[in-house]
């Protein structure tokens, strides 16, 4: 239409749109010169209203249609009273979205408040999923346990392997070669033979000296397996109880001519286990005869490093192969090498004194070399491990 509109058209084409809205089709797009140049100001108010109640409804359909199709990224149309209901759906459809994904990645702790009846089913899903995921976590932490108990169960079974070994074997060899040597012993007295006896009576101490590091070593084993042995620190001068360990096998170093040297570089008081350091070096110095040759020799030190103390034992024996070393304080290591006499042991010393080393707070180490001697070093801190704690 050109200039003034025809009214009557104008009225038949606002009632047209009316019973499309009212019928819920979709609505014609309205030309606004159509109805330019009214001469009716009710008429064209009545338009301009009906415009934009159709422009609303097309708004309003188009987002229905997307929620309806699941588009949920959609624009709720603005001050558009068609849609309102419609956009309270929207947002708890969006976070309705949002919480299904949160439990697709496992937080079963979310509570679906959406339509009824689809909640209550969605939070009995949720309720269920949770139940599945608290059996799924014991049932991982049974078997985290089970592994646990079947590697003590395991370490138990090996202990025992170790006690039998020693009882049956191990420990009844110096008490064998200890009979069979009085036996001699005494033959030789009643034949007036004084010198083969006392060859013997060494021989039989060395024997007793072996039986008593293999009971002792047992029972300061038995006694750590058990969790009985307490770390008891005190001030104590080390280089009494060394020289009290070196009084304790020289007759074992004398039958083997092997001489034993001791330094200590200034007078130490050191803070710690006594009990746990003499054994520590009892063993050191007890394996460092066991595999140095007839006229060998076997050294103890003492130096002070950064913030402890470090003792070494040397000795000029057979040597460790590399690929053992590894080994040496392991205890899938189940028996030792025999001495450089036969001399038999259990494995347990270096494993006593890993362990014991680590009560004290420091570390032990080993440098060796094929045929030309070994150097076991354990460090022990200057003040209490319950101290530095």
């Amino acid at each position: 239409m050109t200039g003034c509109a025809d009214e009557t058209q104008v009225i038949v084409k606002l009632t047209e749109i009316i019973d499309r809205v009212l019928a819920g089709k979709g609505a014609a797009d309205i030309d606004i010169g159509d109805i330019h140049g009214l001469q009716s100001p009710e008429l064209n108010a009545l338009a301009e209203k009906v415009i934009m109640l159709n422009t609303q409804y097309l708004s309003s359909r188009s987002f229905i249609l997307e929620l309806a199709r699941g588009v949920l990224d959609a624009e709720p149309p603005r001050r558009n009273f068609f849609a309102d209901p419609y956009k309270q759906l929207h947002s708890e459809l969006c976070h309705l979205t949002w919480q299904i994904t949160q439990i697709a990645d496992g937080d079963y702790d979310q509570k679906v408040y959406f339509l009824g009846d689809f909640a209550v089913a969605i939070n009995k899903m949720i309720a269920s999923l949770r139940e599945r995921q608290q059996l799924s976590d014991k049932i991982i932490e049974d078997e985290k346990q089970l592994r646990q108990y079947s590697e003590e169960l395991k370490a138990s079974n090996a202990t025992k392997d170790r006690l039998f070994s020693i009882i049956s074997h191990d420990l009844r060899n110096p008490f064998n070669a200890l009979v069979a040597l009085s036996e001699t012993m005494v033959n030789d007295l009643e034949a007036g033979d004084s010198e083969m006896a006392i060859d013997y009576a060494r021989m039989m101490h060395d024997s007793v000296m072996q039986g008593y590091q293999l009971l002792v070593n047992l029972l300061d084993w038995s006694r750590q397996q058990s969790n009985k042995i307490v770390y008891t620190p005190r001030p104590f001068n080390p280089r009494n109880v060394i020289n009290y360990i070196i009084g304790l096998v020289e007759l074992s170093a004398a039958s083997k001519h092997i001489t034993v040297e001791f330094t200590a570089g200034s007078e130490y008081t050191i803070d710690s286990d006594e009990t746990l350091f003499s054994t520590i070096v009892r063993n050191l110095i007890s394996n460092a005869l066991k595999y140095t040759p007839d006229g060998g020799h076997v050294s103890v030190e003492i130096t002070r490093a950064a913030g402890s103390y470090n003792i070494s034992v040397k000795d000029s024996g057979v040597g460790i192969a590399a690929h053992r070393q590894a080994m040496l304080f392991s205890a899938d290591a189940t028996v030792s090498t025999p001495g450089t006499n036969s001399e038999t042991g259990t494995g347990l010393g270096l494993l006593l004194c890993k362990d014991f080393v680590r009560m004290l707070g420091g570390k032990i180490w080993v440098e060796s070399e094929e045929g030309k001697g070994s150097t076991f070093t354990f460090s022990v801190p200057e003040k209490p491990a319950t101290d530095e704690a």
